[in-house]
């Protein structure tokens, strides 16, 4: 699982996107993401996609404010993955108050438990023998 200072620092990434000059392999890049070292040096074409460039400050604003609600309001808190694909964000929002997360699909599922992500709930009915087991 990635710690809360390297996903800052890849959310960091963005101011750098649009003023960086240099183009690196993707070698380099991964490098510079591990060490935090990306402060205006990307370019968008550099970034290793998929990749998750996010306002840190709105994001904590909305998951605190969402949070908030709910406790105010006695109710549980399991927010769907679908739309971040993120074990970190779960985990931020488990942190804040979330009960856990929901995937829709077992794949999903299992790369935020990989993550370290707890209370997963599947949302699609698991059809198969397969599916069941795997599930």
């Amino acid at each position: 699982m990635q710690s809360r200072r390297g996903f800052i620092v890849a959310a960091l990434a963005a101011p750098a996107v649009m003023s960086a000059k240099k183009s690196y392999t993707y070698p380099e890049v991964e490098r510079m993401i591990a060490r935090g070292d990306v402060k205006g040096k990307l370019t968008k074409a550099d970034l290793p996609t998929p990749a998750l460039v996010l306002d840190l400050d709105a994001f904590e604003f909305n998951v605190n404010k969402m949070t908030g609600h709910m406790r105010e309001h006695k109710k549980a808190l399991r927010p769907h993955a679908k739309t971040h694909k993120c074990p970190e964000i779960a985990m931020a929002l488990i942190k804040a108050g979330a009960v856990g997360a929901c995937a829709a699909k077992i794949g999903e599922a299992e790369a935020l438990a990989a993550g370290g992500v707890t209370g997963l709930l599947l949302t699609s009915a698991m059809i198969g023998k397969q599916r069941i087991e795997r599930a």
